[in-house]
């Protein structure tokens, strides 16, 4: 799938005349937005894909707020 997502990045660039990174951070936001899906709640989810080789990586981003702040456990 790796390399297809390559074509794909190449081919709508070509097309529609815009650079490969304007591709690339849209496919990047459309895999975070596909992704948010499968959690409950408002989760920030990022997506880093490799220009070269077209392996991504999925992540979640977590708060972390120091003890004092006086948060309760639900």
């Amino acid at each position: 799938m790796n390399r297809e997502m390559l074509m794909l990045v190449d081919a709508i660039s070509r097309e529609k005349n815009v650079e490969r990174d304007i591709v690339f951070g849209a496919v990047e936001l459309a895999l975070a937005q596909a992704t948010k899906k499968l959690y409950e709640g408002d989760v920030d989810i990022r997506v880093a894909m490799d220009r070269d080789s077209g392996d991504y990586e999925t992540f979640r981003r977590w708060l972390v707020v120091p003890d004092e702040a006086g948060l309760q456990n639900p």
